[in-house]
């Protein structure tokens, strides 16, 4: 059982601006319906990544609703937060994302979690299950990002195929930022499965296809094969980037393919390049002497599924071109 966190003044940072603002008023309206009984849709985009703010809306409003109680009805927290925790059922335009696109928690989840950390009990509250859900609580709590966490910044160009049924081996390109967070130690919530790379709080609910989740897959693999045992955590998330040409970007709605996946091992790599086993010196002496903010890597790797052997002979894996780009 995890101890409830201890809340005086939740102090989850955001601001809205008007346009925002108006979406989540809109987002309220369709829930108080949700919560008597008329259902109404709720715009799937409040999920989605956007390049100007850290986490996607609905994170602000399951804290401003839950846990900070703004836009309330006095006696409304009760009936609201259950809404908010129900399963999905009206998400407009959210099962699109397919079967096969999952993110790592429903929005229903981030609810019950939000509902964790208010300041009355709640029928609906969730802890945390996992250190991505305590990474959650710590959003909500106003505990994140770490202070003083070392961080990476890498520009990521996502390269994905084209499904729309008229451009049968098409690929499509776009910018991304991808943010990476050494975590420090936490003595009550462990990573999963020995996972070296977990989703930072603005990934949680980031659809990724099969493609993605196979690569991630890889680079955890990796990274079990080269780092000590008690080497940190890393977080991860991947955000739009705007550029100068087009001005802002489209939301980020999914992640699909491996382009991402070679750079999100080259930057745990560097981030953690004093906690490699003893075999791997030279390659951390390479990686103090490189250079992050040059780098640009879009390619997929070719390694190992199963757990890997430290006793083992170490075998570098390939890296693989993703949509005819050869860097």
């Amino acid at each position: 059982m995890v101890a409830k966190p201890h809340l005086r003044a939740p102090t989850m940072n955001y601001t809205l601006d008007d346009q925002e603002t108006r979406e989540i008023e809109a987002a309220i309206r369709a829930i108080r319906g949700e919560a008597a009984a008329h259902p109404q849709p709720v715009p799937a985009h409040l999920l989605h990544s956007e390049h100007s703010r850290d986490t996607p809306l609905w994170l602000v409003l399951c804290h401003a609703l839950v846990v900070h109680e703004r836009w309330l009805h006095p006696g409304e927290l009760p009936a609201i937060a259950a809404a908010l925790s129900t399963e999905l059922r009206w998400f407009q335009g959210y099962e699109g994302v397919g079967a096969s696109a999952l993110p790592a928690i429903s929005p229903a989840r981030a609810a019950a979690l939000a509902a964790y950390c208010a300041a009355q009990e709640l029928p609906c509250a969730a802890p945390p299950a996992n250190l991505q859900e305590a990474l959650l609580v710590d959003l909500y709590t106003g505990h994140w990002p770490p202070p003083a966490a070392h961080k990476l910044d890498l520009t990521q160009l996502l390269v994905a195929p084209v499904r729309d049924g008229h451009h049968q081996g098409r690929h499509s390109g776009r910018l991304a930022r991808l943010e990476l967070w050494v975590l420090p130690p936490r003595s009550h919530q462990g990573p999963a499965a020995n996972e070296r790379l977990v989703r930072a709080p603005g990934a949680l609910l980031l659809p990724v296809d099969d493609d993605f989740a196979e690569g991630l897959h890889r680079v955890q693999r990796l990274l079990q094969r080269m780092l000590q045992p008690a080497a940190p955590v890393l977080a991860w998330n991947l955000r739009p980037l705007p550029t100068a040409s087009a001005g802002a970007p489209e939301a980020l709605s999914a992640l699909a393919g491996p382009s991402a996946t070679a750079a999100l091992a080259w930057g745990a790599l560097y981030l953690l390049r004093d906690h490699l086993r003893p075999e791997f010196a030279e390659l951390a002496a390479q990686l103090h002497d490189s250079e992050p903010a040059t780098l640009t890597i879009t390619a997929a790797l070719d390694g190992p599924l199963a757990a890997p052997d430290p006793q083992a002979p170490f075998n570098w894996p390939s890296l693989v071109r993703v949509g005819g780009v050869d860097d």
